[in-house]
């Protein structure tokens, strides 16, 4: 057996049902893959008022091998069709939170970027689940005091920006990476030779 993305958003939602309720939030509660204008397909949607179809939060959920920003671009047109002022991009280690009615690209539309947990593989996400609840429920308590306009969030200074950027898109490779190197000691003992006889000096061993 083995995790998926579709587990970690299924948690993830239970989550966001749990504190809306535990804290006494004032939204209407969250639903996943909820179809808006067009075929794109935003993986949860923080409701202010479901009868209306009125979406405070538009988040949309990757794995800990993905570019966490680059997934913005989908998730701003979701947004736009779905009439959400905030959007969010997560892939379980960073956290990227965007206000649409800012003017400029996404770099002046940053308004929260967060750096979660350190995990490689869908499987570590039990050992790491206290962390990640602990970060949901914080952010939802936060946002509720952003969303209604009781606490202002300035714009992130440029050069945190640029560095929350480029450590998302690091990921993409290291993570991949690593995996490959790690699979290839494992499997080719030729590989395991080359590996340490690179490391030696010719004034080695």
């Amino acid at each position: 057996m083995a995790y998926t993305e579709w587990t970690f958003e299924g948690r993830v939602l239970s989550w966001i049902r749990e504190f809306i309720k535990e804290k006494n939030l004032p939204f209407d509660g969250a639903d996943q893959e909820i179809i808006v204008e067009g075929r794109k397909r935003p993986d949860i949607l923080i409701w202010k008022n479901r009868n209306l179809r009125e979406a405070a939060l538009l988040l949309s959920l990757k794995g800990p091998y993905r570019d966490a920003w680059e997934a913005a671009d989908d998730a701003l047109i979701s947004s736009s069709r779905a009439g959400t002022r905030y959007f969010a991009t997560w892939n379980v280690n960073r956290f990227f939170m965007w206000d649409r009615y800012r003017r400029g690209n996404l770099y002046d539309q940053l308004v929260d970027a967060s750096e979660v947990t350190t995990i490689k593989h869908w499987r570590e996400i039990d050992r790491v689940e206290e962390s990640i609840r602990s970060f949901l429920r914080d952010f939802l308590v936060e946002f509720t005091e952003v969303y209604f306009e009781r606490k202002l969030l300035p714009p992130l200074p440029p050069d945190e920006r640029f560095i929350f950027r480029l450590r998302s898109a690091i990921d993409t490779f290291s993570i991949p990476a690593f995996y490959k190197i790690r699979d290839e000691w494992n499997r080719s003992k030729a590989f395991k030779r080359s590996c340490v006889g690179g490391s030696l000096s010719k004034g080695g061993l």
